[in-house]
């Protein structure tokens, strides 16, 4: 059904490029956001707060920036995203989002940021790095998917629990934020596991469980734990993380002394 746009702004390099629509009536399936600007220099294109059920079809297939926080989107499906494969910045916060397509996520092999915070997800998008399980090959642009991510935005959601394969293919990750969820446990055990993270927010959960291998998070230098029920947590889990800097953990129960002690043959 057709929905009405209060307003659609596109903002270029100068005010001089700023064009808007007010108070137009568009067919979703139609929809066509034609107040880009500049495109050659920003390639955004910004829909938030426009009670969106679903992503747009029909935008330019060279954009870079798509902003569609504080829409009605309750899912990600495959398609129109997977044509957007320049996207570098993707934000979906603040929607109604519980389901992400499996495979949606591997059609975008340029994307730095990805925003889905402010939703309704029960389990962390893994799937999303996974092949797209759809009939066009062509959708499948890159057999390492997410390589490219460097930050990932998935607090203030209802997640439980991380799958397992969850971590290994974002290895140019930067910042992670899992706060606000209800994780009971956390584990990156294997080795090279996230090995360009610098910031670890996991504050606000439920964990009691911590589990951080002994050659996983090398780049680490802030790590946000507050706001748990951490206590008893393994011998070294701290001792490994040869860079951090910053390690929160108020609002937790006893942790045990063990968990700083350094690794055999590690310098204290």
């Amino acid at each position: 059904e057709p929905w009405e746009a209060r307003t659609l702004t596109g903002v270029g390099a100068g005010s001089s490029n700023r064009k808007e629509v007010t108070s137009a009536r568009f067919s979703v399936s139609s929809f066509v956001f034609i107040s880009i600007t500049s495109l050659s220099v920003n390639k955004e294109v910004l829909c938030q707060g426009l009670g969106l059920p679903q992503v747009p079809s029909m935008l330019p297939l060279d954009i870079e920036v798509l902003n569609l926080s504080g829409n009605q989107l309750r899912s990600i499906l495959a398609s129109p995203l997977v044509f957007y494969t320049a996207l570098r910045h993707l934000d979906l916060s603040t929607n109604e989002i519980s389901f992400v397509q499996p495979g949606v996520f591997q059609a975008l092999p340029h994307l730095e940021h990805l925003n889905l915070a402010h939703n309704h997800l029960a389990h962390a998008p893994s799937e999303g790095w996974s092949a797209l399980p759809l009939s066009n090959p062509s959708w499948n642009t890159s057999t390492h998917p997410l390589s490219q991510l460097l930050n990932l935005d998935l607090s203030y959601n209802e997640i439980e629990h991380i799958p397992e394969g969850f971590l290994e293919p974002l290895t140019s990750l930067r910042f992670l934020n899992l706060s606000r969820n209800c994780m009971r446990a956390f584990e990156a055990r294997h080795v090279g596991s996230l090995p360009c993270l610098v910031l670890l927010d996991l504050s606000h959960n439920a964990l009691q469980a911590l589990e951080l291998g002994a050659r996983a998070l090398g780049a680490l230098r802030t790590l946000l734990l507050q706001g748990n029920t951490l206590q008893g947590l393994p011998p070294y889990t701290f001792a490994n993380l040869a860079s951090l800097q910053k390690l929160n953990l108020q609002g937790n129960q006893a942790v045990p002394w063990a968990a700083w002690r350094p690794a055999s043959g590690a310098s204290t």
